[in-house]
């Protein structure tokens, strides 16, 4: 049975397999344990529940639970400007995000390298991006602002793309430390964004229906991401450019 199945399933599918399956066990797992709130946390203190639920009510707008059913909450945000301002700018770059996730082993095996070193030096920009979504994160809550780091995140993604675009047939070291922009700028921008608009929607149930609204419409321009680096004779200069723009 075993046999027949691997025969069937090519060995890249089975990543999909293993990449998913995790990811629906931790589903279950966080749907049965993770709190909804500080206060119905077991694990927590009363004076930690307490400095908790303080943390939030400081980040959040007043009168931010209860009010609404889930009903209620997807019509206040179909009829919210903001939240399709949220999806818009959540969609423009995630373009940039699923194409660099693509398409990352194919732009560094174009500099030359082997195809099993490509993707060894994968690595290196991820964990680059790691650390500029944290230090990212991190300084947006301690200055308490959104709206100047999405921009410094566009940039520094931005100023990637255009290294891309004009340096990859000169410069394999320029080109290389670009991606290095384009993910770091890219995937620092999902924790900004999506804090932004939570702390923009109360109360709730409208912050709940907002999140899954923003990221669920907008993921949908992953499947077209594909089709934006059609130009591989051209070092995908035309792809960098609709990523960039």
């Amino acid at each position: 049975m075993s046999s027949s199945l691997t025969l069937e399933i090519d060995s890249w599918q089975f990543l999909f397999l293993i990449e998913a399956i995790p990811t629906i066990v931790m589903a279950f797992l966080i749907i049965q344990f993770l709190p909804s709130f500080p206060f119905s946390a077991t694990f927590l203190s009363p004076r930690e529940k307490a400095i908790a639920q303080a943390r939030l009510n400081r980040d959040h707008r007043p009168q931010s639970h209860g009010g609404m059913t889930g009903w209620q909450g997807f019509k206040a945000i179909i009829s919210d400007p903001s939240a399709w301002m949220f999806m818009l700018i959540y969609a423009s770059f995630n373009v940039g995000v699923a194409t660099i996730s693509y398409f990352l082993p194919t732009l560094i095996r174009d500099l030359g390298f082997s195809s099993i070193n490509a993707q060894g030096l994968t690595v290196a920009p991820y964990v680059v991006g790691w650390l500029l979504v944290f230090l990212q994160s991190w300084h947006s809550d301690r200055t308490r602002d959104r709206g100047w780091h999405i921009v410094a995140s566009c940039s520094i993604s931005f100023v990637g793309y255009v290294i891309l675009a004009t340096s990859v047939q000169k410069s394999v070291g320029a080109a290389y430390f670009a991606l290095f922009l384009v993910v770091g700028g890219n995937y620092s921008l999902f924790p900004l964004v999506m804090s932004w608009a939570a702390n923009a929607f109360s109360p709730t149930s409208k912050r709940g229906v907002g999140t899954a609204f923003i990221v669920s419409i907008s993921n949908c321009v992953s499947i077209a991401s594909p089709q934006v680096y059609f130009d591989p004779e051209d070092n995908f200069r035309k792809g960098h450019a609709i990523s960039a723009a």
